[in-house]
C-alpha cells in the first residue's frame, strides 16, 4: 500500500507497507517511507514486491498517485489498482479499531523501522507524521471489502471408488437370467 506520493523534501513521506493475510491475522511485514521520485517509487515497489511476493499493489488514487499506477501497469507484471479513501484518517481507523484490539493485526518482534512506525501508530492522529498509518489504513480498508472474496473456500473431496459390479460385492454372485427357472 502506497500513501502520498511526492518528491520535496518539505512533502510529507510516501510510505509504503507490506501486509500478508495468513487466515484471518494481518501480518505487518515491512514498512517503508522517505522522500522519493516516482520513478523511485516504482524501483522500491518493483523490489518490494519481488522480495515478498507481493500478488496486489494499492496505490491512493490521488493526482500523484494516479502516475505511478500508470507506470506500474506498464512496466511490470504486478496487479496495481487504485484506491481512494473513503473518509478522513480518523474515521478510517476508528473502522479498523475492532482489528487492533481483537489482536488481528500483528508486528513483528524486531524490525529495523518497527520503532518509527509504532510511536505513529500510537501518536495517531497527533503524530507529526501519519504517512505509514494511513498506508496501513488503505490496506485495511481494501481488506474489509473484500475479505469475503479471499477466505478460503471449504468443500469436503468426495471419496470415490467404483465396484467392478457392486451387486456381487452386497449380495453375493448374481443370478444369470437362465438359471432362475
Amino acid at each position: 500500500m502506497i500513501d502520498g506520493v511526492g518528491d520535496g523534501l518539505h512533502n510529507d513521506y510516501t510510505a509504503i507497507s507490506i501486509v500478508g493475510v495468513r487466515e484471518k491475522a494481518l501480518h505487518v511485514l515491512e514498512v517503508q517511507r522517505g522522500h522519493w521520485t516516482i520513478m523511485q517509487m516504482r524501483e522500491r515497489i518493483q523490489a518490494l514486491a519481488a522480495k515478498w511476493g507481493v500478488d496486489l499493489v494499492i496505490i491512493e488514487d490521488t493526482s500523484s498517485g494516479m502516475g505511478l499506477i500508470q507506470l506500474l501497469r506498464e512496466g511490470s507484471s504486478l496487479e496495481v489498482i487504485g484506491g481512494k479513501p473513503t473518509a478522513d484518517k480518523e474515521t478510517r481507523m476508528s473502522r479498523q479499531q475492532g482489528r487492533f484490539e481483537a489482536g488481528r493485526i500483528l508486528l513483528p518482534k524486531e524490525a529495523a523501522w518497527l520503532a518509527d512506525f509504532e510511536s505513529e501508530l500510537l501518536a495517531f492522529p497527533y503524530g507529526r507524521y501519519d504517512d505509514q498509518v494511513d498506508a496501513l489504513l488503505l490496506f485495511l480498508e481494501w481488506y474489509s471489502d473484500n475479505e469475503q472474496y479471499l477466505e478460503p473456500m471449504t468443500f469436503c473431496v468426495p471419496i470415490m471408488f467404483r465396484l467392478e459390479n457392486p451387486y456381487e460385492e452386497i449380495f453375493g454372485p448374481s443370478p444369470r437370467p437362465w438359471e432362475i427357472f
